[in-house]
């Protein structure tokens, strides 16, 4: 979770690129029923998610953050997490 926080204040210090590859790094490591787990964290992985997306639409990876931002979407969705959907 380390790469989340990382990734968090990267993407503030608007170093997008640094941010995108941390928050990918956190991402690809939440598979199966972890991306569904807190790790006592007050957010789901969905707002990784939401983060992951704007850093990628900075660096001009549109497609790929619009993939993203789905299924962010679709977690916080199915979660029934407000902050998310």
């Amino acid at each position: 979770m380390a790469d989340n926080y990382l990734g968090f204040v990267q993407s503030a210090r608007s170093d997008f690129a640094q941010g995108t590859e941390l928050l990918r790094r956190a991402k690809d490591v939440l598979i199966g029923d972890l991306v569904s787990q807190r790790f006592r964290q007050v957010m789901l992985s969905s707002i990784m998610s939401a983060f992951l997306a704007c850093c990628l639409s900075e660096i001009g990876e549109f497609e790929t953050a619009f993939e993203i931002a789905e299924e962010g979407l679709q977690l916080g969705e199915s979660a029934g997490q407000p902050a998310t959907s």
